[in-house]
């Protein structure tokens, strides 16, 4: 099963605000693809972290896909097996509801990598997507898609119309800002809808206690 080892108070209400700011988004999406513009953002933690709080805190069901063709790790460290997964889905026709395994907390169910290589997505593995989301609505409250960097895998950007809407990942003094522009127009400029970015891994300079009381909190 999926495991977590956070347990960070303040991580955790940093996701509720995140929680709190999308639930108020007039649009209210369902399914989120969250990516970044390049490896090593935190995208992966991120997204498991937001799917646990969301189960935990709002008792919905959630679903969390590993989509990162290029490096898979939610799989890693956990006891979860790897097929059927969201790759024999799209390649083999396989059953979502016999993909999905369930984590350890209640509510979270995970669709592990699968075990087929995806290579490029071509037009029939685009419509199975789009047909996984649709089944995946019906049997959950929200989806999750841990998606691949966009600048690293610029179909992603192409996936990116078929969600609700796209979480983007910054990794503060690490990203450049020019990656986060480019990343941000390719998905744009292909239909994604960008409901917001995360500042991920931000130090502070300053006594935290002054921080969090003149400044605010942020992940």
């Amino acid at each position: 099963m999926l495991k977590f080892t956070n347990n960070n108070p303040e991580f955790d209400q940093n996701l509720l605000r995140i929680w709190t700011n999308i639930s108020s988004h007039s649009s209210s999406p369902r399914t989120f693809l969250v990516t970044s513009s390049v490896s090593g953002e935190g995208c992966t933690t991120i997204a498991t972290h937001l799917a646990r709080m969301k189960a935990e805190a709002y008792n919905e069901k959630i679903l969390l896909i590993e989509g990162n063709f290029i490096n898979p790790s939610i799989s890693y460290g956990s006891q979860l097996s790897d097929p059927p997964g969201f790759s024999d889905i799209l390649l083999r026709g396989a059953s979502l509801r016999e993909a999905v395994q369930p984590a350890l907390i209640q509510n979270l169910h995970y669709l592990g990598r699968g075990s087929e290589k995806l290579g490029s997505l071509s037009s029939p593995k685009v419509e199975a997507l789009k047909r996984l989301l649709e089944q995946a609505k019906e049997m959950f409250d929200f989806i999750l898609f841990d998606g691949p960097p966009a600048l690293e895998y610029p179909e992603i950007a192409i996936l990116s119309n078929l969600f609700d809407g796209t979480i983007l990942i910054v990794q503060a003094n690490k990203t450049m800002p020019e990656d986060v522009q480019r990343a941000k127009k390719e998905i744009m400029n292909l239909g994604g809808a960008i409901i917001g970015c995360i500042l991920n891994r931000k130090k502070h300079f300053i006594p935290k206690e002054i921080y969090k009381k003149y400044v605010g909190s942020d992940l």
